[in-house]
Parts: C-alpha cells; structure tokens; sequence
C-alpha cells in the first residue's frame, strides 16, 4: 500500500528550497508519496518549470484533502495548466496518467478495451482486456488527467460522476469491480470552464453537464509575471543578468499581444504569444543574432524569429497587428 507523509513547508525548504522554487506561507503542508517500484514509471519526468506560489498552494490543498470533488484547471492557452499539475507530480513522486479529450472521446477511451496481448516473446497472442487510464489511476493511486475536457461530449464525461464522489468502478466487460486508491484524484484542464465559449477563441469547446461540473473544485491559472517570465527565459536560454533588459522586452512584447487576444474588443486577435512560444521565439532570436554577428546581415533577429515561429503561420491581419505591437516595443530592433 501506499503511504503519504506531511512534511513543514519550512522543514522543507531548508532541505531543498528549489523544490517548487516559490516561498510558501507558513502552515502549508506539503505531500510526500512513497511509491512501490512497479508504478515509478508512471511518475513524470522533472523538467524545469516555474510556479505560481497560489497555484501551488490551492492544488496541495486539494491534493491533501479532495473530499468528494476533482479538481478544475482552467486558464488560457499556453499558461502551463497540464506541465503545471505534471511537474507538482513528478516533484511529488506522485504516479500520472493522462488523456486528452476531443469530439471523438469516449468513456470507454477511459475504461479501456480488449485487444491482442503477446504475454511472452514468440507466444501467439491471445485477446486480453486492457485497462484504460482511469482503473489504472484508481488501482494504482495515480492522478487522471484529462485535459482539454471541454472538448468531450458531456454524457461521455457524466460517466465519470460517482467515481469522482468517491464510488468504484464497475467493469461490465470483466465484470470487476474496481474501489479506488486512497490515493486517486481526477484533474481536468481546459480553456474554457465548462460552460461553453463566449469569445470564440477555441472553436470545439462545448457546454458541459452541470451535475459533472458540480464535483469540482477550480483553480484558474494565467500567464506568469514579467520578472518570473524574465527569470524563466534567463535560465531556460543559459544567459546572465545582464542580458534581461533584452529578456524583459519580450516578455512585455508577449504580455501586450496577449491582453488584446484576450480582449473582446473588435481588434481582439485570433493568434497570441504564449509560453512555449515566447520561449521559443527567444531562443530562435537569440540563434539568428548570432549569426548575423558572423555573416553582418541586415536583419531584425527577433521580427525574423517571431516569422518563423509564429506570425508566418497566422491570417496576415493577425500578424501585421502583432508585428506593430512588437515594433512599438523594440523600436529601432525591429527594423530590418
């Protein structure tokens, strides 16, 4: 069986106080998951990401003591609501297991199906039933990620209303009764909160069952401050301080496009600069600079690197109002 311990947030940080990379009020508890080996491999990879100091708290809370409830992480695109609760996980030791949803989803896609299973090498195969993410989350105390829910068809989604109260789940085609790990918890994530899309930013998104709706606790999560921004693309390009006012320009670049792709004005855009973008257009910047300083061509590196990693790719209107908020931040660095 597994076992969970809670360790002081203080006690915790002065043994590894890069742990979440946050300060955290005093009184905050933090889980330890000790986990048996056969489900290690189902803990996610650490990579580097940073937290928010409220997301992390309310999500421990909720991890602590869940009740009858699953948890709601919604936000817009790109602000880390999947690598959020993922790399919690693999800081945690916490085993994962995830689905993304979509028109086609099903409850089944969760419950699992039978298939051909080779059960030694050279064996002929022999038809097996295979789990699907939710009985393996349930027997083994893994968190169920399903992420981008509002795309899923919301009698799909009703299937799953009392195994997040707290009910088992009942297999008809193996006829197995699965009880849930202490350990289980259901985490959703998506764009919108389930109540449909009003800003036509994510077509697909659909209204949910509000009794579904109704067993969850929610937390919203938004793009991170300018100086963690900074701090980020300062570690993740392996550059010093002294190349942050350079940093700061994108992140407030970035930060100005997204407001009005957010906006729900008439000039609101339809493509925006999110996280993994921003980090990509830095770092492809960053690459053409350096090769300009070989070659002494007469480019702007970030207006190059901001086509290619996005602006080539979006309607012409999109990115002629994105490159216009950009020169208006750059100034003479963007002009060829």
């Amino acid at each position: 069986m597994n076992a969970i311990n809670t360790i002081d947030v203080k006690a915790e940080f002065n043994l590894d106080k890069d742990r979440f990379g946050n300060p955290f009020p005093a009184g905050v508890k933090f889980p330890v998951l000790n986990v048996e080996e056969s489900t290690a491999h189902a803990i996610p990879q650490k990579e580097l990401h940073y937290f928010e100091a409220s997301f992390v708290s309310d999500v421990f809370t909720w991890l602590q003591e869940p009740g009858p409830f699953g948890l709601m992480i919604t936000g817009p695109t790109g602000t880390g609501k999947s690598s959020g609760i993922a790399q919690m996980a693999a800081r945690l030791n916490w085993p994962t297991t995830g689905i993304t949803a979509s028109g086609n989803f099903l409850f089944e896609d969760l419950v699992g199906s039978w298939g051909l299973v080779q059960t030694d090498p050279g064996a002929p195969p022999v038809t097996k039933f295979r789990y699907g993410p939710l009985p393996l989350a349930m027997k083994e105390g893994r968190i169920l990620v399903i992420n981008e829910f509002d795309y899923a068809d919301p009698n799909e989604l009703a299937g799953l209303n009392d195994v997040i109260r707290g009910s088992g789940l009942f297999i008809e085609a193996t006829n197995e009764w699965i009880k849930p790990h202490p350990k289980f918890r259901v985490v959703i994530t998506g764009n919108s909160k389930g109540y449909g899309d009003d800003t036509g930013l994510y077509r697909g998104v659909k209204t949910q069952n509000l009794a579904f709706l109704d067993r969850f606790i929610g937390v919203e999560v938004d793009y991170l401050p300018n100086d963690v921004e900074v701090k980020m693309l300062t570690d993740y390009l392996g550059l010093d301080s002294t190349h942050e006012s350079t940093l700061s320009t994108f992140v407030t670049c970035a930060n100005s496009v997204r407001k009005r792709f957010l906006s729900d004005s008439a000039e609101a855009l339809s493509a925006t600069i999110t996280t993994p973008k921003l980090k990509l257009w830095a770092k492809e910047s960053f690459r053409i600079q350096a090769s300009v300083r070989k070659t002494g061509t007469s480019v702007s590196p970030p207006k190059m690197a901001l086509e290619k990693v996005l602006t080539g790719m979006i309607p012409d209107v999109d990115a002629v109002a994105i490159h216009k908020i950009c020169e208006s931040h750059f100034g003479g660095l963007w002009v060829d």
